[in-house]
């Protein structure tokens, strides 16, 4: 039997592909570029939906909310950006990380948002005022993954 290589372009972007994300639902799928977008794919017509402009360097992280209606973004700009899936538009830029912005989570209940960046701070922020609730700072090294616990309101990370 021959193996059969299948390729598909990441959907428009200009630059490398640097995360991939699936909605809730299943229905959408987002992904972040190093050309500073987000395109929004529609699962059954395969087709970019909706391309989010609004950062001004890569776009390392993406996080859907609970509900599939909102998306987290971080960027090496520094911001972390709340969009709306179904219009596009930019509710929030989130702006008080000094450093690039390399990981984003929703609260499982999707109240909260946290990032972390490359110099070891993680911020927890309210996803509906926009307003930053708590500054964790760890070790001056980067914040690799964040993650909040099903079954209660914490969040872990790891750097």
């Amino acid at each position: 039997m021959g193996s059969e290589e299948t390729r598909q372009t990441p959907a428009g972007h200009r630059l490398g592909v640097m995360s991939v994300k699936c909605s809730p639902q299943g229905e959408q799928v987002a992904s972040s570029s190093k050309d500073g977008t987000i395109r929004l794919l529609d699962v059954k017509a395969r087709l970019c939906r909706r391309t989010l402009v609004g950062h001004t360097d890569r776009i390392s992280c993406i996080a859907y909310s609970p509900r599939g209606d909102m998306i987290v973004s971080g960027s090496d700009d520094g911001t972390v950006r709340i969009w709306n899936t179904e219009t596009g538009a930019c509710h929030h830029t989130l702006v008080s990380h000094t450093k690039d912005v390399v990981t984003v989570a929703y609260s499982t209940q999707g109240d909260q948002i946290a990032s972390g960046d490359c110099d070891g701070v993680v911020r927890i922020w309210d996803a509906e005022t926009s307003e930053c609730r708590h500054i964790i700072i760890g070790e001056p090294f980067s914040v690799l993954s964040i993650v909040y616990s099903p079954r209660s309101p914490r969040t872990v990370s790891t750097i």
